[in-house]
């Protein structure tokens, strides 16, 4: 099947983009069971929210605060954590920048990555194996299945991207840089 944009990886840089080009009619890619990427919550006994990887949402692009002030639902606790105490990494004052806004969410950091998913078309449980270059297009093998599209953009953290992508090196030295 031909699409005009691949993307792989739905963590919030891949939805991000999805949201921003409707008009492209993007299909999103996840190996994962769940959108998010990074930005994971799983639920412990009595369904208690924890997040894997990163515990909130930080930055400084009035355009991402705009969005995240935007949230009706869940809304972001704003600067959170609001006390920091203790000696280890994670509890260094120096470590959050004045200059940069927190938020946290209480239903976990996912419910973000959820947010930005919303009337995207997305296909989870989908591993991308390989990534060809084919005639004016990528294409994409998935399984049995092999999906093509126009443009393409890798979205997955850096170790997957550069495995998915340094089969093409050969066929362009842009990618080989």
């Amino acid at each position: 099947m031909n699409h005009e944009l691949i993307i792989v990886g739905a963590g919030v840089a891949g939805l991000s983009l999805g949201k921003q080009v409707p008009e492209l009619n993007p299909l999103v890619l996840d190996r994962g069971r769940g959108v998010g990427g990074r930005c994971a919550t799983r639920r412990v006994e009595g369904g208690i929210p924890v997040d894997h990887g990163v515990p909130m949402i930080h930055g400084r692009s009035p355009e991402l605060r705009q969005l995240l002030d935007a949230l009706k639902e869940p809304q972001p606790l704003w600067d959170w954590p609001m006390r920091v105490r203790g000696e280890g990494t994670p509890c260094q004052p120096q470590a959050y920048d004045s200059r940069t806004w927190r938020a946290a969410f209480a239903p976990g950091v996912s419910a973000f990555a959820k947010h930005l998913a919303v009337g995207q078309n997305i296909r989870l449980d989908t591993e991308v194996e390989q990534i060809r270059l084919g005639d004016g297009c990528f294409e994409l093998t998935v399984g049995a299945e092999t999906l093509t599209a126009t443009r393409l953009a890798v979205t997955c953290p850096v170790p997957q991207t550069a495995a998915l992508i340094a089969p093409l090196a050969s066929d362009a030295p842009e990618l080989a840089a």
